[in-house]
C-alpha cells in the first residue's frame, strides 16, 4: 500500500472518528455528525464498527484490485439499472416528516401566489404552478405532490445527466461507477427523496452547468453550451449567479483573450483580479445599503443591532456550521482533503478543468458562506446545497483523472463513497421515520436557541396531528426556557388587537431585546405605529419585517398605507402591486390601487388597471361602478350597464346610485323592489 492509500485511509478515518464523536455528543454544535445519535445505541455501534472495519474488509475481499476496463455494451446496461433503481429509491423512501426548510409554507403559498412574485426562484415556481393546475381536483393534497414528484423527476435526471457524462470522462466501467457513486450518494442527494421545496430542480441545473462546464475545458463540447445551461439555472433561482464568473471562465479558456491574458505579468493579472473584485463588493454594498431582505440574507461582518447571539461571518459558531454543511453535503471531502495535504507531489494542476472546477467551487462556497442561516443552517440547510454539487465533482474528478496520484485503486473512492453512504442512510431513514424525526428537530432547536421559536411551532402541529397531546406540556417548558421572546411577543399581539397601541410597542420591543430577527414584533410594532399615524416610524419597522419575511400580504399591504402616509407614492405602488399577485389579496390590492391612482391624478394608470383587473361579481358596489365608469370611458354601454346593475345590487350609495339612474334611467326601474344594505340604512 503506497503513501496515496495510507493518506486516503487517515481522510476515511478521521471522518468516521467525527461521526462516532457526533453520535456520542449529539447536543454538542456536530449536526452534521450526529444523525445517527437519535437511533437506538446497538444500531449506531454496529454501523460504526462495520464502517470501521470496512477497508479491511475490501483489502481481504476486494483485494484493492486495479479498476479494470470493461465493455462500453455493459457500461451502459448498468447505467440504465441504475438510474431506474434510484429512482425507485426516491419514491419509495419519501419523506414523511417534513421539519427540515420551509415545507408548510411551500405548500400554502404554491395555490396563491403568481410565479412574478417569486424572483428568486421565478423559473421553479412556474414550472411547480404548471404540475400543481394538472394535479389539483386530482390529489387530496395537490401542493404537497406537486413539489413530491418535482423532487423524485429532478434526482433521475439528476442521476441520468451524471451516467451520461461519466461515460464522457472516463473509459473504463472502474471510473464511471466510481464516479457516478460518488456523486449519487452525497448529502444533497436527500432533497430528491420527497423533498418540499424548489431547490431539487436547481440542484440539478448546478449539476448541468458544472459538468457541461468541465467538458467544454476537456475540448469535447463547444464553449456556447455553457450559455443555455447558466440561463437554465438563474431562471431556477437567482443565487445561480455564483456560476457566473466559472461560467467565464470556459468562455474565454485557450482563447485568444486567455493566451493574451497569460502573458501578462503577475502583476497586471493580480491588479485585474482586484479590480473585478472591487466592482463586486462596491456594488454589494449598494445593494445592501438599499435592501433589507439582501441586508438580512448576508452574515454580518460586526455585530449590528440585528446580529442574535453574536453570529457574525468570522464567529466561531458560523465557521463550525459551515464546516458542518460542507461535511454534510460532501462527506467524501475528508478524504480528498487528507490526500492533498499528505500526498507527495500533489500540487494545484494548471489543466483547464481543474481550474475550472476550482473557480467554481471557490464561487460556490464563498457566497454559501456569506448567506446567513436565518432558521439555523441544520433546518434551513437546502438553500445551501447546490455547493455540494461542484465540491463532490471536483474530489471525485480529481482523484480518478490526475494520473500523477496514481488513484488506480479501488480503495480511495470505495472510502468516499462509505464516508457519504454513513450521511446520507441515516438521514433519508430520519425523514421516513416521524418520531426519529421529532427528536432531531427537537435537537436543533436547543443547539440554536435565538430560531428555536420557529422550530416550536413545526413540533406543536407535528404532536396534534399525530395524537401527542402528552408531549404538549414539555414542548411548552422548553419554549419558556429557548425563546423568552415569546411571551412578550404574543403579548404585544394581544394588546394591538385591544388596539392599546402605546403598550403594544412596548411589549413588542421587549420581544426585540431577546430576538432581533423576530419579524413578527417588527410587524407589530409597525402596524400600531400605522394605527398611530406615525407614518415614518411605521414605514421603518415595516421595511425591516419585509426584509425578515418577504411576499408576506399583510406586511405588503400596511407598507404600501406608510409609504402614502409619508407620500412616496410608488414605492406603494409597488408594494400593492405586489400584493395583486397573492391571490387571495388581489381584489383589495386593486381597491388601494384604484385609490392611489385617484390621489395622484394619474387617471390613465386607473383606467388601465380596470381594464385588466379580473373584478368578480361579488365585488363591492363602489368597484363595480368604477369598473362601470371605465366600460363608459371605452365606449362599452353594455358592459357599463352591467357593471352597474350589480353594483348597485351589492350595496352602492345613494347617491352613486343616483348618478347611474341620471344616465341610465331604466336602471331605476330595474332596481325597484332591491333591498341593498344601502338602502336599509338611510
Amino acid at each position: 500500500m503506497n503513501l496515496n492509500q495510507h493518506s486516503a485511509l487517515v481522510g476515511y478515518f478521521s471522518g468516521l472518528f467525527l461521526i462516532a464523536f457526533g453520535t456520542a455528543f449529539p447536543h454538542l454544535r456536530l449536526w452534521a455528525f450526529n444523525s445517527w445519535a437519535f437511533y437506538p445505541a446497538y444500531v449506531a455501534m454496529s454501523v460504526i464498527l462495520i464502517a470501521a472495519i470496512l477497508p479491511l474488509l475490501i483489502r481481504i475481499l476486494v483485494k484493492d484490485r486495479d479498476i479494470a476496463p470493461p465493455g462500453r455494451g455493459l457500461s451502459v446496461g448498468l447505467g440504465i439499472v441504475y438510474a431506474l433503481g434510484m429512482t425507485g429509491l426516491f419514491v419509495l423512501l419519501r419523506a414523511k416528516a417534513h421539519f427540515l426548510g420551509d415545507t408548510g409554507l411551500r405548500t400554502s403559498l404554491l395555490p396563491k401566489i403568481s410565479a412574478e412574485l417569486r424572483i428568486s426562484d421565478y423559473g421553479a415556481t412556474i414550472i411547480a404552478r404548471k404540475v400543481y393546475e394538472l394535479l389539483e381536483g386530482v390529489a387530496a393534497n395537490p401542493a404537497q405532490l406537486t413539489y413530491q414528484v418535482l423532487s423524485y423527476v429532478s434526482g433521475a435526471i439528476f442521476v441520468i445527466i451524471v451516467i451520461y457524462f461519466s461515460t464522457r470522462l472516463f473509459d473504463d466501467l472502474g471510473r464511471r461507477a466510481w464516479f457516478t457513486l460518488s456523486l449519487t450518494t452525497s448529502g444533497y442527494m436527500l432533497l430528491y427523496f420527497g423533498y418540499i421545496e424548489t431547490y431539487p430542480l436547481f440542484v440539478t441545473s448546478v449539476l448541468l452547468v458544472t459538468l457541461v462546464g468541465l467538458e467544454i475545458c476537456r475540448g469535447r463540447l463547444s464553449r456556447w453550451l455553457i450559455i443555455p445551461s447558466l440561463v437554465l439555472a438563474l431562471l431556477l433561482h437567482i443565487v445561480a449567479v455564483a456560476l457566473i464568473p466559472a461560467a467565464i471562465y470556459t468562455l474565454v479558456y485557450d482563447s485568444k483573450i486567455h493566451r493574451a491574458v497569460s502573458k501578462t505579468t503577475l502583476a497586471t493579472r493580480i491588479a485585474l483580479i482586484l479590480i473585478v473584485l472591487a466592482v463586486g463588493v462596491a456594488a454589494s454594498a449598494y445593494t445592501v445599503s438599499e435592501s433589507y431582505y439582501v441586508r438580512f440574507n448576508i452574515t454580518p461582518l460586526v455585530e449590528s443591532r440585528f446580529t442574535v447571539a453574536g453570529y457574525t461571518l468570522f464567529g466561531l459558531s458560523h465557521i463550525v456550521d459551515f464546516a458542518n454543511m460542507t461535511f454534510q453535503l460532501f462527506p467524501g471531502i475528508a478524504v480528498v482533503l487528507i490526500l492533498a495535504l499528505l500526498s507527495p507531489g500533489v500540487r494545484a494542476s494548471r489543466s483547464g478543468e481543474l481550474t475550472y472546477l476550482l473557480v467554481l467551487n471557490v464561487c460556490c462556497l464563498g457566497i454559501c458562506f456569506l448567506f446567513y442561516p436565518q432558521l439555523g443552517m441544520p433546518r434551513d440547510w437546502d438553500v445551501y446545497t447546490f455547493m455540494g454539487v461542484p465540491l463532490a465533482a471536483l474530489g471525485a474528478y480529481w482523484i480518478l483523472s490526475d494520473d500523477r496520484l496514481r488513484m488506480k485503486r479501488i480503495m480511495p473512492p470505495a472510502l468516499i463513497v462509505a464516508l457519504n453512504m454513513m450521511v446520507l442512510v441515516p438521514r433519508v431513514v430520519t425523514q421516513i421515520s416521524p418520531d426519529i424525526a421529532f427528536e432531531q428537530v427537537k435537537s436543533y432547536g436547543r443547539m440554536d436557541p435565538a430560531k428555536y421559536l420557529y422550530v416550536h411551532k413545526l413540533l406543536v402541529e407535528d404532536c396534534l396531528r399525530r395524537g401527542r397531546g402528552h408531549l404538549l406540556p414539555e414542548l411548552e417548558q422548553m419554549l419558556r426556557r429557548l425563546s423568552p421572546e415569546e411571551a412578550a411577543l404574543r403579548a404585544g399581539e394581544e394588546l394591538k388587537e385591544q388596539r392599546k397601541y402605546g403598550e403594544a410597542i412596548a411589549r413588542s420591543k421587549t420581544a426585540l431585546r431577546y430576538n432581533a430577527m423576530l419579524s413578527p414584533a417588527h410587524y407589530n410594532i409597525g402596524s400600531c405605529y400605522l394605527m398611530l399615524s406615525q407614518f415614518d416610524s411605521a414605514c421603518m419597522y415595516l421595511e425591516i419585517a419585509d426584509g425578515w419575511n418577504p411576499h408576506h400580504p399583510n406586511i405588503l399591504n400596511e407598507l404600501g398605507y406608510a409609504y402614502v402616509g409619508i407620500r412616496r407614492f410608488e414605492d406603494a405602488e409597488k408594494r400593492w402591486k405586489q400584493l395583486r399577485l397573492v391571490k387571495e389579496r388581489e381584489l383589495p390590492a386593486t381597491l388601494n390601487l384604484l385609490d392611489l391612482y385617484t390621489l395622484t391624478e394619474q387617471f390613465e394608470k386607473k383606467l388601465i388597471l380596470l381594464g385588466e383587473a379580473k373584478i368578480p361579481t361579488g365585488a363591492p358596489g363602489i368597484l363595480l361602478k368604477q369598473l362601470g365608469d371605465h366600460y363608459l370611458s371605452v365606449g362599452d354601454n353594455n358592459s357599463a350597464v352591467a357593471a352597474y346593475r350589480t353594483g348597485i345590487r351589492n350595496g352602492l350609495d345613494s347617491l352613486s346610485r343616483e348618478q347611474i339612474y341620471l344616465r341610465f334611467p331604466a336602471l331605476r326601474e330595474s332596481a325597484k323592489g332591491t333591498n341593498t344594505p344601502a338602502d336599509s340604512t338611510e
